[in-house]
C-alpha cells in the first residue's frame, strides 16, 4: 500500500479517536506541549487555549511525582 494511502488512513483514524494523551515533552519553541495518544498513536502539539492543551497538561501532571 502506498505511503499516501497509509497516511490518509492514519489521519482518518486519528480524527475519530477520543484521544487519551501521555505527555511527551515541552515544545522547543514557545510554551507549547507535545502529547501522544495512547490509542491512535498520533502526536499533538498544543499551546495554552488550544485544542487538547488541558488534556496534555493533565497527563504531564499525572506523570510528574
Amino acid at each position: 500500500m502506498s505511503k499516501i494511502i497509509t497516511s490518509l488512513k492514519q489521519a482518518l483514524a486519528a480524527s475519530k479517536c477520543e484521544h487519551r494523551f501521555e505527555f511527551v515533552a515541552p515544545f522547543r519553541l514557545g510554551n507549547g506541549l507535545v502529547g501522544r495518544c495512547l490509542d491512535c498513536k498520533c502526536r499533538f502539539t498544543a499551546w495554552p487555549g488550544t485544542l487538547h492543551y488541558d488534556e496534555i497538561v493533565a497527563a504531564k501532571a499525572a506523570r510528574t511525582p
